[in-house]
């Protein structure tokens, strides 16, 4: 927490089709009218943001503090959202504070990491997402808010 992650995101959507599931209401400024080009969620019903999602086309559906909203595994529907952004033109961005919280069909399906410091051990790191470890320690000699992006 406090890495820049909601920072780097507010900039990334400034002037796009934007809808965020907010759950920590972090995106006061955006309205909570889904049916506008800029809109959150906040009322943390994840199926409904999934299916809002879904009808979203050329949007940038922001998952915002995804450990608690995955669970440690991707459902069948949110998978769907994965899957479907060739169809969509959807942008999915899935934030997560913690490297060992991202199940491993996330990492499967995307096409970018954004990697921010976190307090994962390395060991573990190695374990689990061996294509992340270069990035991961070559951030903990970088200063707070630093980031690294990988392509996969």
């Amino acid at each position: 927490m406090g890495e820049g992650k909601t920072t780097f995101i507010k900039r990334y959507i400034k002037n796009k089709r934007v809808f965020v599931f907010d759950v920590n209401n972090e995106y006061k400024e955006l309205p909570t009218d889904t049916n506008r080009k800029q809109s959150r969620l906040i009322d943390l019903e994840h199926e409904k943001f999934i299916n809002i999602c879904l009808d979203k086309r050329n949007t940038v559906c922001v998952c915002e503090d995804a450990t608690g909203f995955v669970e440690g595994r991707l459902s069948a529907t949110y998978r769907k959202v994965m899957v479907s952004k060739r169809h969509t033109g959807n942008v999915n961005i899935v934030v997560f504070h913690s490297i060992l919280s991202v199940p491993p069909r996330i990492i499967q399906l995307s096409d970018y990491v954004v990697l921010f410091k976190t307090n994962d051990e390395l060991l573990q790191v190695e374990k689990r997402f061996v294509q992340l470890v270069k990035p991961f320690i070559s951030l903990q000699r970088k200063p707070q808010y630093s980031y690294e992006t990988i392509k996969l």
